[in-house]
C-alpha cells in the first residue's frame, strides 16, 4: 500500500492551522444556509441514472454540483466541501467540493494470528477515525523514512465464533525507517462481514498500539443494504 502523501501533508496541516472540521452527521441540523467550508469523509457513488453523490454516513447524502461530469464509479473520498441551502432531488442539498483526495484501501482477511503480527501503529480517536457506509475509516499515526517505503495495512476477520464482527488492524512497514512521525488515512470496506439486518451491532477494532500492546475500540455497525 502506497503512501498518500497529499492526505497525510493535509490531515497534518488540518489540525496544525487549527482548521474548520466537523462530523458530517452533525450537517443536516445546521440550516444549510451557506455553510462555511468543512472537511468530510464520504463515499463518492454513481445512481443507475448517472447521478453521482456523496454518502457522507449512514443516511444522509450530499449532491455535489461540481462533480457531476467528473467522475464514475464508487471511491471512498477526503475533501473539503461548501454546502448550499437547496435540495437536489432525493440526493441532499446542493455542495461544491473545493478539494478532494481518494483514501488508500486496505485489504480484508481471513486466518491471521489475533495478536503478536505487525509492527505498531496508533489508530487516533477522532471523527475520522469511523465506520459509515459500510467502511471502516482509520486515522493513524505511525513513523516513516525520509526517503519512505510503502507500508501494508489489512484488516483481519479474527474467526471469533462468539462474534463475528471482531477484526484486527495489522500494519507492516516492510522495512521502512522510523525517522518521521507523520498521519494518514485508510479505509476498508466491510462488505464481506455477515449481514446485519438492517440492525446496528458492536464492530471491535484491535491493533498493536505505539505501546507494544492491544489496543481496542469499538463501533456500531450496520450493513449497507442494495439500495443505499
Amino acid at each position: 500500500m502506497r503512501k498518500s502523501v497529499g492526505i497525510l501533508l493535509l490531515v497534518s496541516a488540518l489540525f496544525a492551522a487549527g482548521s474548520c472540521t466537523m462530523q458530517m452527521d452533525d450537517v443536516p441540523d445546521i440550516g444549510f444556509e451557506n455553510i462555511k467550508s468543512a472537511y468530510a469523509i464520504f463515499t463518492a457513488r454513481q445512481s443507475d441514472s448517472g447521478v453521482v453523490y456523496l454518502q457522507v454516513n449512514d443516511s444522509t447524502r450530499l449532491y455535489p454540483e461540481n462533480m457531476q461530469d467528473e467522475f464514475a464509479g464508487v471511491c471512498r473520498m477526503f475533501g473539503l466541501i461548501r454546502v448550499s441551502g437547496s435540495q437536489f432531488m432525493d440526493y441532499g442539498y446542493r455542495t461544491v467540493v473545493d478539494w478532494s483526495e481518494p483514501i488508500d484501501e486496505g485489504k480484508m482477511q481471513a486466518g491471521f494470528p489475533a495478536s503478536g503480527s505487525g509492527d505498531t501503529i496508533d489508530v487516533l480517536d477522532d471523527w475520522m477515525t469511523s465506520v459509515e457506509d459500510g467502511y471502516l475509516t482509520v486515522h493513524y499515526s505511525t513513523f516513516w523514512g525520509t526517503d519512505p517505503v510503502g507500508h501494508s495495512f489489512s484488516l483481519v476477520r479474527v474467526g471469533d465464533p462468539g462474534n463475528p464482527y471482531r477484526l484486527r488492524l495489522v500494519h507492516y512497514r516492510n522495512g521502512d525507517a522510523a525517522e518521521v512521525e507523520g498521519d494518514g488515512l485508510i479505509c476498508f470496506d466491510l462488505r464481506d462481514l455477515p449481514e446485519t439486518g438492517g440492525e446496528y451491532v458492536d464492530l471491535v477494532l484491535t491493533w498493536l498500539n505505539g505501546e507494544e500492546k492491544d489496543a481496542e475500540r469499538i463501533f456500531r455497525f450496520r450493513s449497507r443494504s442494495d439500495s443505499d
